[in-house]
């Protein structure tokens, strides 16, 4: 059973605002099922669907379902309920994405008895990895844990624990989550037959905001076929839902949200509600200032008249008193977030990367020029360019003494940025020949010998930046790395790195310098590189995945925009602190 099951539903349902559906069901008289439905999230104009058929065969339990999505994602699940033993629920789901090749195969299996129920769930192709959950009660108490360990590499990698209390009326819930570093606690309270009230506060102790978020909300059925749900939180959202009965399999539901610190600010596309575009947030929550102070004093006031100049008022941000929409970082941000929800169905660490380099025309190798005076986004596919991330000695060296600066100067009182860490970094990455056409690469700690990275790296996207003020331009990547098992004979090529690695905040910048080697007697080849990673995957993830969602806080909801902002900035200033002379 789901601890805090209760008071999730009444905070997470029926709230309709992360974007439109549209569901059909039929039954054919033979017991086969269909299914055909559709979703569009908010401010995406990208359509999902699926398209669904399921064969129940009650007698033996046995139930086969079989999905096609718009993504071209295959998928297929076959349950067996009651029939190896009373309780016992066994499952397989597979899916195929025919245009990478790629699979995944998850075996469940869950168990129930009175106050006992347990799950566990073996994923075939990731690790593989095997998770398991288990709940006991008695007399209304429950405690459950959950973990999470992978095979090969022989370790736990997720655990979760939970205490509650469950009565007729009312239950309690304490969570400790993600390796417990968040923790939640959750009431659920049935007023009366016609009234349900519940609250949720969640502490994130690696979160970088400070405070406990809260939420708290309350359901009032008006009949038999209608209910409103209304809910607020911490962050001032407030959240409004009525869901309707028409008929029997027929229902309407309608939301609204109001963000009640911006209800007085005027916006250039409407009220602060959900469905609208919005100016990405600064990092404080409070509503920008409507103007800005000038120079005191005019410096072009005449003083023909004998009078002294007047002092200048303050200038509005624009006509409409807000900032516009910086369109540069937000098409960057449009663009991570979708290679992220349409990353093939695979186990693995999403990968973005910044390098700096250099746009080359692939037929002159010279750096393109093209009619643009400023900063500008490339469209992908639309010039024939090659992007070149080798830079000279003296850039490396430039590079190497501005950063290592910079760590200095960080560390003094009142620096307005947060202190710079240094590591030094040895390692020998191995590639190997695999089935498709990415490679697999093997990483070792060069002083140790040991394994730290044993992955098939797949390249999702790219954007280029074109910079016609600067001496160098910049790529941004995104890539999937899927952990797999050593491969079998020689490397194809090897590259050794030495890498001088600046950890700040959620990036990580490494200035690294790269002896490439194909074959033990060809000449090796030196290489000076520089990039920006995104440092902790699971955050991109995380972010990615809550990103616009008005049932949230507003920074939990605004994180992803603000992660990629301040990567476009760190990516931009090192741009802009690129030496002359890029070979």
């Amino acid at each position: 059973m789901d601890l805090g099951k209760s008071s999730n539903d009444l905070l997470g349902k029926d709230f309709p605002f992360a974007g439109f559906n549209l569901e059909a069901k039929t039954k054919a008289p033979s017991g086969v099922s269909f299914k055909v439905g559709g979703s569009r999230a908010v401010g995406s104009d990208l359509i999902n669907g699926d398209i669904e058929a399921k064969w129940l065969e009650r007698k033996h339990g046995l139930t086969v379902t079989q999905t096609w999505t718009t993504a071209n994602v295959l998928r297929s699940q076959v349950e067996l309920e009651n029939t190896i033993a009373k309780g016992l629920k066994v499952d397989l789901a597979t899916s195929l994405f025919p245009e990478k090749g790629t699979k995944s195969a998850l075996l469940n299996a869950a168990y129930k008895q009175s106050g006992f129920h347990t799950r566990g769930a073996l994923d075939l192709f990731k690790g593989p990895t095997f998770t398991a959950d288990t709940v006991f009660g008695r007399d209304g108490f429950l405690v459950g844990a959950e973990a999470a360990y992978n095979v090969t590499e022989g370790n736990v990698t997720r655990y979760a624990a939970a205490v509650g209390y469950n009565a007729p009326e009312y239950a309690i819930t304490l969570h400790g989550l993600n390796n417990l570093k968040t923790f939640s606690a959750s009431y659920y309270h049935r007023v009366s037959a016609d009234v349900e009230a519940g609250a949720k506060a969640i502490y994130d102790s690696k979160s970088t905001h400070s405070g406990v978020a809260l939420e708290v909300g309350a359901k009032a059925y008006l009949d038999a076929a209608a209910f409103v749900k209304a809910k607020i939180n911490n962050s001032g959202v407030i959240a409004l839902g009525y869901t309707q009965s028409l008929r029997p399999g027929v229902k309407a539901a309608f939301g609204l949200a109001l963000d009640t610190q911006k209800l007085n600010e005027v916006s250039p596309v409407g009220p602060s509600h959900k469905g609208l575009e919005q100016v990405m947030p600064a990092r404080s929550v409070s509503p920008p200032p409507f103007k800005r102070v000038r120079l005191t004093q005019s410096p072009v006031a005449s003083f023909t008249n004998g009078h002294m100049p007047q002092a200048l008022q303050p200038l509005s941000l624009s006509i409409l008193g807000v900032e516009p929409l910086d369109e540069f970082i937000k098409e960057i941000a449009d663009f991570i977030h979708h290679m992220i929800a349409n990353r093939p169905d695979l186990a693995g660490s999403v990968e973005v990367e910044a390098k700096i380099g250099v746009l080359r025309d692939k037929q002159n190798g010279q750096r393109i020029g093209l009619p643009v005076l400023v900063e500008s986004i490339l469209a992908p596919d639309s010039f024939d360019c090659r992007f070149e991330s080798n830079m000279s000695v003296h850039q490396h060296k430039h590079y190497n003494s501005l950063l290592n600066n910079l760590m200095t100067t960080s560390a003094q009182p009142g620096h307005p940025s947060s202190q710079l860490k240094y590591s030094h970094l040895h390692l020998v990455d191995s590639f190997y020949a695999s089935d498709g056409r990415d490679k697999v690469r093997v990483t070792r700690d060069e002083p140790t010998g040991n394994v730290t990275a044993c992955v098939r790296k797949i390249r999702l996207g790219d954007l280029n930046i074109y910079s016609p003020k600067r001496p160098a331009d910049w790529r941004i990547s995104v890539n999937l790395e899927v952990p797999t098992q050593h491969p079998l004979g020689s490397p194809t090529h090897t590259r050794r790195k030495d890498r001088m690695s600046y950890a700040h905040e959620e990036f990580a910048i490494d200035l690294t310098k790269v002896t490439s080697t194909t074959t033990p007697n060809a000449p090796a080849q030196i290489l000076y590189e520089l990039e920006l990673e995104i440092a902790r995957p699971e955050v991109l993830l995380a972010t990615a995945a809550t990103r616009g969602d008005v049932n949230l806080p507003e920074h939990e909801r605004n994180a992803f925009d603000e992660l990629i902002r301040a990567f476009v900035n760190n990516a931009r200033i090192l741009v802009r602190n690129s030496s002359d002379g890029w070979q």
